[in-house]
């Protein structure tokens, strides 16, 4: 059930990327359908230490973790998660019986993240890093209809936990200090952070692929979840 992620920890002080922004009463952050045809898209860049194979045509996007230690893509744009709602709607079109798809934030000081992610068996999980928790994925639940193919996902971000929806699913609050180990995004995210698309093989086994037809990342001052019509009108514009 869970994935190896022993290299997705960026080394982001290194990179150049664009300066921290995060608009004071929100706004989209990131919105990508995946409309190129060659390997890692425009405005990203593959994990820094991590090796496996990128490949993208129109509204498919296919990460292979050729490793097993797993392997994604970072967006550009880096913001401040910490006094906003942030949230990700993700349209995944499938994952492979021995992959993860997972998506979320990782912070630019490169000992900080906090995502979501499915496996081809419809297991639903967190994970997070911070500076006083070692890396660790955190069960939430599963997705009993899903076999690995196509869903759309929200993952939602505030200061006091997190939320996962599709549309067959929904976690429920998940607090930071009941569930998660008292995950802090103070601590976690000082320095800003990047959304990040990422593929893991399942323990032991290498080859994992998840493919994303797009990826939307927003701020907002409220907490409402959207329903899961919006989020499909969205993720198909």
């Amino acid at each position: 059930m869970f994935p190896r992620m022993s290299l997705v920890r960026p080394r982001l002080g290194t990179l150049e990327l664009c300066g921290l922004s995060g608009p004071a009463f929100g706004g989209q952050i990131l919105f990508d359908n995946f409309n190129g045809t060659g390997g890692v898209p425009k405005n990203w860049i593959q994990i820094p230490g991590t090796q496996g194979v990128v490949v993208e045509k129109p509204q498919n996007l296919t990460i292979t973790d050729s490793t097993g230690a797993s392997t994604g893509i970072l967006a550009s744009t880096v913001f401040d998660p910490r006094t906003v709602v942030t949230t990700f709607q993700v349209k995944i079109n499938s994952v492979s019986a021995d992959g993860n798809a997972i998506f979320g934030l990782l912070g630019t000081s490169g000992n900080g993240s906090l995502a979501a992610g499915i496996d081809a068996q419809g297991n639903v999980f967190i994970v997070e890093e911070d500076p006083t928790i070692s890396q660790t994925i955190v069960p939430i639940g599963v997705d009993k209809s899903y076999k690995g193919g196509s869903i759309l996902m929200n993952f939602q971000i505030n200061s006091t936990g997190v939320e996962v929806t599709a549309p067959n699913f929904n976690s429920g609050p998940v607090s930071f200090s009941k569930d998660l180990n008292n995950f802090s995004l103070a601590a976690a995210f000082s320095k800003g952070v990047v959304p990040a698309l990422v593929a893991a093989s399942q323990p032991n086994e290498k080859g994992g692929a998840a493919s994303f037809a797009s990826i939307n990342v927003s701020t907002a001052l409220g907490s409402a979840v959207p329903e899961p019509s919006s989020l499909h009108a969205l993720a198909t514009d």
